[in-house]
């Protein structure tokens, strides 16, 4: 009776330690799930976010309708107009207005009746620290943080490994145990 709940026990750890393996699996190996959403089919990038006022900023933008006019505003100005390529790739410069406050700022374009947006800061800071008007602009972020699934991952097929282990060191104990029973 007692070889039957052993083995059991065993299959149940195997079983555990195949689904926390595969959980695991999947964690690290699924898409991010920002990447699969696209509620705008338009959008764009500046560089740099920080600036002062009077400041030039980058601006890329993709998936414009193709060899139409783009035209990006902030506030009530229009900061940057540009001709989408026939791929619908925008480039363009744009000055940002040199009597504009201090603040945190959006800037906006019209793309097949959604807006796509993108904050600025405006600091007359920036100027003092960086008079030659580029600053180093910062990238997206995009994706999710796995690691921690990963590590938890980890640590519960370690954990089912040690079940593993000491279910057949104390399966095999019981085993000679009834060996010697029967021997004897």
């Amino acid at each position: 009776m007692e070889g039957m709940e052993v083995n059991v026990i065993r299959k149940a750890a195997v079983v555990v330690v195949s689904l926390f393996t595969l959980l695991g699996l999947g964690l690290v190996l699924a898409p991010a799930a920002s990447a699969q959403y696209n509620p705008n089919p338009c959008g764009f990038i500046i560089t740099p976010t920080t600036v002062a006022p009077g400041q030039t900023i980058n601006i890329v933008g993709q998936n414009f309708p193709p060899n139409q006019p783009v035209t990006f505003t902030l506030a009530q100005f229009t900061i940057a107009t540009a001709t989408a390529d026939a791929n619908g790739n925008v480039n363009a410069i744009g000055t940002i207005p040199a009597e504009l406050p201090d603040g945190t700022y959006t800037i906006s374009v019209d793309c097949l009746g959604v807006s796509s947006t993108q904050s600025v800061n405006v600091s007359s800071a920036s100027a003092a620290q960086n008079p030659g008007g580029s600053t180093a602009g910062s990238l997206a972020v995009t994706g999710a943080d796995v690691l921690p699934f990963v590590k938890a991952a980890l640590v519960l097929l370690a954990l089912g490994g040690l079940l593993v282990i000491a279910t057949r060191r104390r399966g095999g104990r019981h085993h000679d145990r009834d060996a010697e029973r029967v021997a004897g």
